[in-house]
């Protein structure tokens, strides 16, 4: 598991930038020697960069790649995103989806963020439960979910389903579809931004196909139409099998 940090929300000055570009070629240093800045926009890098390491290095980080204190770091954005990156990372101001491109990055080894708003974090957040940077920061723990009735579904859900795609196939949505139903139908409610973090943190599922799911069960939770569902069933078999489990967890 990487280990995750954070710099609040509301520490956007260049002062906490460099604070993470140090960060990033320190930690680079105790490894392989190479760190990623993932970044939205170039303008605050640039800046700092060029105050800090002067306009050759800024232009070089601007173009993708630059060594500074013999690390080399690359860059990467939405518009120019990397499939990989074996070492630690620093992301700067990242939209969620820059969030989940680098959750999808297997072999990042440490990740620390920056987050321009706090909204824009909420997601990466509740899956990873980073530290703020300067604690004891340890490698990231098990999330469980807070309903052992609904971890018991979700049990159910990962072996029925391919987690690698999701719930792109109609066999696997109607399994999704089947089991939120059971769940509601059997008055348990559940929380899909809860899901959907269990899904991306501990089922190894992908952050967009993880957000797909959440999608669906929130629209089971609302009561709304969903395609590809037949009728609904309240499956009391499959719902006592949970509960039994669910008990036999927590004893």
């Amino acid at each position: 598991m990487r280990e995750n940090l954070i710099i609040p929300a509301g520490n956007n000055n260049d002062q906490f930038v460099l604070e993470g570009i140090r960060w990033l070629v320190s930690t680079a240093k105790a490894g392989k020697g190479e760190g990623l800045i993932a970044v939205n926009g170039f303008a605050v890098l640039e800046r700092v960069a060029r105050r800090t390491f002067g306009e050759r290095r800024a232009k070089q980080l601007r173009a993708g790649m630059a060594t500074v204190d013999g690390v080399r770091l690359a860059v990467m954005s939405d518009a120019k995103p990397l499939f990989d990156f074996s070492g630690p990372v620093f992301a700067l101001y990242p939209s969620a989806r820059l969030l989940d491109r680098i959750d999808t990055m297997y072999s990042v080894t440490h990740l620390l963020v920056i987050p321009w708003l706090e909204k824009d974090v909420e997601d990466w957040i509740r899956a990873w439960q980073p530290h703020e940077i300067g604690e004891d920061a340890e490698v990231a723990g098990s999330i469980a979910l807070s309903d052992p009735i609904v971890a018991a579904a979700m049990d159910d859900l990962v072996v029925l389903i391919n987690v690698g795609t999701g719930i792109v196939s109609p066999t696997d949505k109607a399994h999704a579809i089947e089991i939120f139903r059971c769940l509601k139908l059997n008055g348990t409610t559940y929380d899909p931004d809860e899901i959907r973090a269990w899904l991306v943190a501990e089922a190894g599922m992908e952050p967009g196909d993880a957000n797909d799911v959440r999608d669906l069960a929130q629209r089971i939770l609302d009561g709304r139409t969903v395609q590809g569902a037949g009728s609904p069933r309240k499956n009391t078999q499959r719902y006592k099998r949970w509960v039994a489990e669910a008990g036999a967890g927590t004893s």
